[in-house]
């Protein structure tokens, strides 16, 4: 297992390093259709008094419900069109949400536990090496990036996790009350 640096949106300096005592995959994941693409990470103990910056988590969502439409903030240090971009600094895109019947259209094999963002005409995109992180909605942990057709193709949005999906699942393992 790999540390995990939190504190800071570079991924080679900055905040604090972590190691992962275990990581958790969801039981039901199936790598033929990458349904349940979800794992739990648990951290060793840090001391947050060694970070400069104020943290703060993300919420997990009350609803399963997100308008077709709305824009949700994607993150990572994934692949880029520009060969020039900073790969330790952290990116975001702002993508709206796809209609299910519209992505069924491009993914047959879509669930209920996952859900797309993107534009019709591409160009946006979370790439590879962003899965894993997170689409969010106003601080809220609506997504993980999971997978897709390439990158910011026309008509092939990017197909993320359903994080609402599986919170009996986080509670369970976890033991928190969510």
């Amino acid at each position: 297992l790999f540390d995990i640096r939190i504190g800071s949106t570079y991924s080679d300096r900055g905040g604090i390093m972590v190691r992962p005592i275990r990581v958790l995959q969801h039981p039901l994941y199936n790598r033929n259709t990458i349904d349940y693409d979800f794992a739990l990470v648990e951290l060793d103990d840090y001391d947050m008094s060694d970070l400069s910056i104020e943290m703060q988590y993300a919420k997990l969502p009350k609803q399963n419900d997100i308008a077709d439409g709305t824009i949700l903030t994607a993150s990572g240090w994934g692949n880029t069109k520009n060969p020039d971009a900073d790969k330790t600094q952290l990116r975001a895109v702002n993508l709206p949400k796809v209609n299910e019947d519209v992505c069924k259209v491009a993914y047959p094999l879509l669930t209920e536990r996952m859900l797309c963002a993107g534009f019709a005409e591409g160009g946006k995109d979370s790439c590879q090496g962003d899965s894993g992180g997170p689409l969010a909605h106003n601080g809220t942990l609506v997504g993980v990036v999971s997978w897709g057709s390439g990158c910011a193709l026309p008509d092939y949005p990017g197909v993320y996790a359903r994080v609402f999906q599986i919170l009996p699942w986080i509670a369970k393992t976890t033991g928190l009350e969510l």
